[in-house]
């Protein structure tokens, strides 16, 4: 009777653990980290431990930073995301009032994911009202599909979940030199 106590027991703890290894799975980030030059870009190291809890068959991803409208005026960002795309040019559109936000991706990620790869991200921005010395931030990960036309293009692209509360929050300083921000275990 005590090794078939001990078994259940085993058994009930290894499917515990196994349960808790899949809910972890997750369609943003476990791991990375936002760099602000202070001045005129932003870099992002993140790299996904484990992949699951995508609600799309395309599985896209945007990395999307949130600022206040007044604080630059456009961007261009660059990533090595696999199917990776700028979608800068899209900041302000439909955005949530007194703010922009900027974002690069992956037209379809889920299935062309690496495991423990740190992908990278930078933006890069010009204008700003000078309205302000800084802004709060926050960066979000985002699975995105082609929701609004059925085809690859940053302007058909919509979310379908996005990460709460941010990957990291806080603000950013103009002409304080180098911020950063990092997360670890989401």
């Amino acid at each position: 009777m005590k090794i078939r106590g001990r078994l259940v027991i085993v058994l009930a703890l290894a499917l515990t653990i196994g349960v808790a290894s899949v809910a972890a799975a997750s369609y943003y980030p476990a791991n990375g980290n936002l760099t602000y030059s202070g001045q005129t870009y932003a870099n992002s190291y993140f790299a996904w431990t484990s992949s699951g809890g995508w609600v799309t068959e395309q599985g896209g991803y945007e990395h999307s930073l949130k600022l206040q409208d007044y604080y630059f005026n456009s961007c261009t960002a660059y990533t090595n995301l696999p199917n990776g795309y700028d979608d800068c040019p899209t900041a302000g559109i439909d955005d949530p009032a007194g703010h922009k936000i900027y974002s690069f991706g992956s037209f379809s990620l889920k299935n062309n994911l690496t495991l423990n790869y740190y992908y990278f991200g930078s933006w890069q921005w010009s204008g700003g009202s000078g309205n302000g010395s800084s802004s709060t931030m926050s960066l979000r990960g985002k699975e995105v599909a082609a929701t609004w036309c059925p085809f690859w293009n940053i302007w058909c692209m919509g979310a379908s979940q996005a990460t709460e509360p941010p990957l990291v929050s806080g603000s950013f300083f103009k002409n304080s030199g180098t911020q950063g921000f990092t997360w670890y275990g989401r």
